[in-house]
């Protein structure tokens, strides 16, 4: 299960990981954000795992996910919120390989997340 919103009056996407994940909702995720971009020139995300051990990402969606990669050029910051001890390497290996500044938060920071996404 993939799930997008946008925070009220921000520019800040909500993506939400809580079970196994479809190329639709992957494809409506990026959708959202690209919107974002398109009205407000950047969006910056906020990507919650709810559940590390249920994500699993269908052939087809990872593939779509590859295909549609350039919608990170709109993006200018990504606050990564899961329960694992490995996400700040996650979140400072990626950071390495784009333009875009990333950070990694246990879940009892998802406030800080939000406040630096804001700022």
């Amino acid at each position: 299960m993939l799930e997008s919103t946008v925070l009220p009056d921000t520019n800040i996407v909500v993506i939400m990981y809580g079970g196994p994940v479809r190329t639709e909702e992957l494809l409506d995720a990026r959708e959202e954000v690209d919107g974002v971009v398109r009205r407000c020139a950047a969006a910056r995300l906020l990507v919650e795992h709810c559940d590390q051990d249920s994500v699993r990402i269908e052939p087809k969606a990872m593939w779509a996910d590859l295909t549609t990669a350039h919608v990170l050029r709109g993006v200018e910051r990504v606050a990564v919120v899961a329960d694992a001890w490995w996400i700040d390497r996650v979140a400072d290996g990626a950071a390495t390989m784009t333009d875009v500044e990333a950070r990694g938060f246990d879940t009892t920071r998802h406030d800080d997340a939000v406040a630096w996404l804001r700022s």
